[in-house]
């Protein structure tokens, strides 16, 4: 068996990313499933109960995300510094999750 290219979801549910060559850090391969959108009570979202997830493509850039979605403008959304944090529901887990910033949570 040979790896021919291995592919990230940078937000959970979203749109993969192709990569040639891509590091492996403790979490996992980099930049994986790093981000997740949830609802108002914090449940997160995928394409099993919205499938337009599927259109929302998004790049890791070093200052958090640009996201495109329905083929429309990008927009980024900034890395949390992780002041305003959340108990979030991902399946049966919760995880403590800093929040993105007004705009970018409008936006989605």
């Amino acid at each position: 068996m040979n790896v021919t290219h291995l592919t990230t979801f940078p937000v959970k549910s979203g749109r993969g990313v192709t990569h040639d060559r891509i590091a492996v850090e403790h979490l996992g391969l980099a930049g994986d499933r790093r981000w997740v959108i949830v609802d108002a009570e914090n449940h997160f979202l995928t394409q099993r109960t919205l499938p337009g997830l599927a259109t929302l493509e998004a790049d890791i850039t070093p200052d958090g995300l640009t996201i495109r979605v329905d083929d429309g403008e990008p927009f980024a959304v900034a890395r949390p510094d992780g002041s305003d944090r959340v108990n979030a529901m991902v399946w049966r887990d919760v995880i403590f999750a800093a929040l993105a910033d007004n705009a970018a949570n409008e936006r989605l």
